[in-house]
């Protein structure tokens, strides 16, 4: 079987969860003979906005081919951020030149839908994951700016606002009204926008059309697959059928140095803490800096190891100064993935404190497969792999205090870390995760066929939409 894996990132240069899946998932399938490919965009701000450059590089083993496009260039329709043309246009020519039998799309994040109609027009088997909120979110994450989380995308006048929200003006507003101008605005823009055509992406028509442009594109692929519960229940109660949404949960591989984790005697009370993960404003590690802060001015021998990227961002600048010079807190920077056992064997709790409802953080099910307590947020997709008080603890999404109580009953409470520890069930392997894949994947190509083509991809506006290869050594 031939099969092409296209991811928003890939590693070494974006180590996320997608990234992490789309590699893992590449090396099992070369483990069983498949060939593989991965595609993913290297670079989303240079080059022009018109044509896509391509090269051909191999990672662990891997063959990817790497992409440079700038997507969000001066001028470039707003609509193209959901439906690119000349993304699917280079697409589909690649596709029509690899003749894949499988296209898995891990990720329509920058890639956009065009990626789907692409691989359902050139007639190889369609896979879509949806690792995020991306099919029904703008924003990816369905996370307000003011970080209250959003529980659907049922009304096109609210996620405008929503968008507004992002610049600080707006933001302020609705802080100083306590969600009054929000629900004003909600209901002008009801009728402002049928009266007067508003700035994407700000207008509810436009939004409406991205729900519906979104939604005709996961109806052409022959499979969807989400490791959430949650994310299916989103999707089904979006119209689509429970049978078209496929649960495949994540799987580990458990190395001997997982094995020798998980044995590890739990100590008595929690001392070392530790944050894993991207240095990014969703992921909440200003939180956990807050509640350590307090934790530690009453209990100095505790610490707190914090391993993650903060890509270059502001946020990274801001909790870097939240946590200051004070003492306990150690800075680790960017790890690789192949060492976070030997990480989780120098810490006795993790935390994971997100804003957003992750889908199936790895870092999670990696600290409890190492038989390490985890301290979450009460969010769905969490609150199904952290049970509280029986493997980890969970505290409400966003209270600083509430996870500093949970922190401190790990300092405090004898036999807390023991009844946790033993609290932990084995862990999903990958093997069991990927036997399942297979198994879409061959029910997907055994049912052949797809809905027919409906739409064209939307006029490229910005030039001719030509395609630039590198060759020299490339594709």
């Amino acid at each position: 079987m031939k099969v092409i894996l296209v991811s928003h990132h890939f590693p070494p240069g974006r180590l996320g969860g997608v990234e992490l899946v789309t590699l893992r998932t590449a090396h099992w399938l070369q483990r069983c003979g498949h060939a593989v490919q991965v595609v993913a965009v290297e670079r989303a701000t240079e080059g022009a906005p018109d044509r896509v450059e391509a090269r051909m590089d191999v990672y662990q083993g891997v063959p990817v081919v790497r992409l440079t496009i700038d997507l969000f260039a001066p001028g470039t329709p707003w609509e193209w951020r959901y439906r690119h043309p000349v993304l699917e246009a280079w697409f589909r020519n690649h596709l029509e030149k690899e003749r894949p039998d499988v296209a898995h799309i891990q990720s329509c994040y920058l890639l956009t839908v065009g990626a789907i109609h692409a691989a359902c027009d050139v007639g190889c088997t369609t896979v879509a994951s949806l690792h995020d909120y991306w099919f029904l979110c703008p924003r990816l994450t369905m996370l307000r700016p003011d970080d209250t989380c959003c529980d659907g995308p049922d009304d096109p006048q609210a996620c405008a606002w929503c968008l507004m929200m992002e610049r600080r003006r707006y933001r302020y507003l609705e802080a100083a009204t306590h969600g009054l101008s929000g629900a004003v605005m909600t209901r002008a823009l009801r009728w402002i926008g049928p009266a007067r055509r508003l700035a994407a992406p700000t207008d509810p028509a436009t939004l409406q059309r991205r729900r519906v442009v979104v939604r005709e594109a996961l109806a052409r692929a022959d499979a969807l697959v989400t490791p959430s519960p949650y994310v299916r229940y989103l999707l089904q109660d979006q119209g689509l059928a429970p049978e078209r949404v496929r649960l495949v949960q994540h799987g580990l591989v458990l190395p001997a140095e997982a094995a020798a984790a998980r044995s590890d005697p739990p100590p008595p009370y929690a001392r070392r803490f530790a944050y894993l993960g991207q240095v990014i404003a969703p992921k909440g590690l200003h939180l956990l800096l807050r509640a350590f802060r307090r934790l530690h001015a009453e209990q100095g021998e505790v610490t707190l190891d914090v391993y993650g990227d903060g890509l270059g961002l502001p946020y990274e600048q801001r909790v870097r100064a939240l946590a200051g010079a004070r003492e306990g807190v150690t800075w680790h920077g960017r790890y690789a993935p192949e060492d976070v056992w030997r990480i989780l064997r120098g810490v006795d709790v993790v935390v994971v404190p997100s804003l957003w409802r992750e889908i199936g953080p790895l870092v999670m099910f990696e600290a409890l497969a190492a038989g390490r307590p985890v301290v979450a947020s009460d969010l769905p997709n969490m609150h199904f792999a952290v049970h509280h008080d029986e493997n980890g603890l969970l505290f409400a999404p966003g209270d600083v205090g509430g996870l500093e109580r949970q922190l401190r009953r790990l300092t405090r409470e004898e036999g807390l870390m023991a009844r946790l520890h033993d609290g932990i069930r084995p862990p999903r392997t990958e093997e069991r995760a990927m036997a399942e894949l297979m198994t879409v994947y061959r029910q997907a190509m055994a049912r052949g066929g797809r809905p027919a083509r409906t739409g064209t991809a939307p006029r490229a506006e910005l030039g001719t939409g030509s395609i630039a290869t590198r060759r020299n050594g490339n594709v």
